[in-house]
């Protein structure tokens, strides 16, 4: 199928801010993932969130803060939306009842886009939605390097006896290959943990022999 023009956000000299359909960077929703170079997915769950909940809104609320963003980087003198086909292709249909389920559908959506010959960025939810994001990039690149900006490593075994949480998502990459040990970079970490022994997974696999230097310690 023939691409039309790259896709752009709305003109606030046309159409002010605070008017329109929210989309992310008010560009246009498009659900031909063919037509995109980008697709800006939104996956809305937390279910695997053991404190505070809310971040499965984060999509729609991502989509109205995004309003305030200006298309034209100055100093580098260039429209990321001239350079890139880019849009919103929507959410991701999620099951709050099921943790399995949610990550079956969001490894099948990450696959479908990258099938599709779009690049997938998605817009969560709660930490635990990495892991599938991970599997489905994975099958296709195979190990890949990661930064990952956090206050936790997420390297918990279980939590509350479940192997999938919002703390676990790193650990089940690293026993599934899906990650490289050496080529993880954890920036943020806070220096508080719950136990001792909690960040010796990390440690004893080499990808957070380094965090320390760079973490920020909570006050």
């Amino acid at each position: 199928m023939k691409k039309t023009p790259h896709p752009q956000p709305l003109d606030a000299n046309t159409y002010p801010r605070q008017s329109g359909i929210a989309t992310f960077f008010r560009l246009p929703y498009i659900a031909d993932a063919s037509q995109l170079d980008i697709a800006l997915l939104g996956i809305p769950f937390d279910g695997c969130s053991a404190y505070r909940a809310g971040s499965r809104m984060a999509p729609r609320e991502i989509r109205c803060m995004s309003a305030g963003v200006r298309p034209y980087n100055d100093a580098l003198k260039l429209n990321p939306f001239d350079k890139h086909r880019i849009g919103d292709f929507g959410d991701l249909s999620t099951d709050p009842y099921s943790i399995e389920n949610t990550f079956a559908r969001i490894e099948s959506a990450m696959d479908g886009l990258m099938d599709a010959g779009a690049i997938p960025v998605s817009i969560g939810g709660d930490h635990s939605i990495t892991y599938p994001v991970l599997k489905s990039l994975a099958k296709r690149h195979g190990p890949l390097a990661l930064v990952d900006i956090d206050a936790h490593p997420d390297t918990c075994d279980t939590q509350a006896g479940h192997r999938f949480g919002n703390g676990t998502p790193f650990r089940r990459a690293l026993e599934d290959d899906l990650i490289i040990a050496s080529k993880v970079i954890q920036v943020g970490i806070r220096g508080t943990a719950f136990y001792e022994g909690d960040t010796d997974y990390g440690r004893k696999k080499a990808f957070m022999s380094g965090w320390l230097r760079i973490s920020c310690q909570h006050r």
